[in-house]
């Protein structure tokens, strides 16, 4: 234990070392406190079951894009996001909760997949415009939903397809006359 008088700066205590003491013990005490508000929360309530899964997108792995659980209540008006987790380069992902605990609690779910591949703006890179179906970002309009076994549980691979616009034609016949017209000036 170190006395406050080293601390504050008696003599052959460095002004430094004191500083450094002072913020150790603050670093550990805001660790506590905020251990002892995980412990205490919903986090550790309920037991959680590892999900990971797949994300592809036009047959290649959807790397950062970005997979979500929530819960619905019964009457689907209230999407609390329960899990998530980044798409990695290899297109496999895992859940967890609070960026800390993996897996999820049993239980019903929506899944939502946001992917905003990253754009040059500048000299830096920035998200991107969402580039999947818009259904797929909103909890209560995605139409994949999973549940949550008390298991271990692999969602499989998510093969998403990047919505495409009709193609507009690529040129266009203007005053073209009938077939008919054309036969008869032979």
């Amino acid at each position: 234990m170190f006395s406050v008088s080293l601390i504050s700066g008696s003599p052959g205590a460095s002004p430094r070392f004191g500083r450094f003491l002072a913020s150790l013990s603050g670093l550990v005490l805001l660790f506590l406190a905020l251990w002892g508000a995980l412990a205490a929360g919903t986090l550790y309530e309920h037991p959680r079951f590892p999900v990971v899964g797949q994300v592809r997108l036009d047959g290649l792995p959807a790397s950062g894009a970005r997979v979500a659980l929530h819960r619905l209540s019964a009457d689907r008006t209230e999407p609390r996001a329960i899990a998530w987790g980044e798409v990695a380069a290899d297109g496999r992902f895992e859940l967890k909760m609070l960026g800390l605990a993996a897996g999820a609690p049993a239980g019903n779910y929506a899944v939502t997949v946001v992917y905003e591949p990253a754009v040059i703006r500048g000299e830096d890179y920035i998200a991107g415009p969402h580039v999947l179906a818009p259904e797929l970002a909103d909890p209560l309009a995605t139409p994949l939903q999973i549940e949550v076994l008390p298991q271990a549980n692999d969602l499989g691979m998510l093969a998403l397809v990047t919505p495409r616009a009709p193609a507009a034609p690529r040129f266009a016949l203007t005053n073209v006359a009938p077939p008919t017209a054309l036969q008869g000036a032979r």
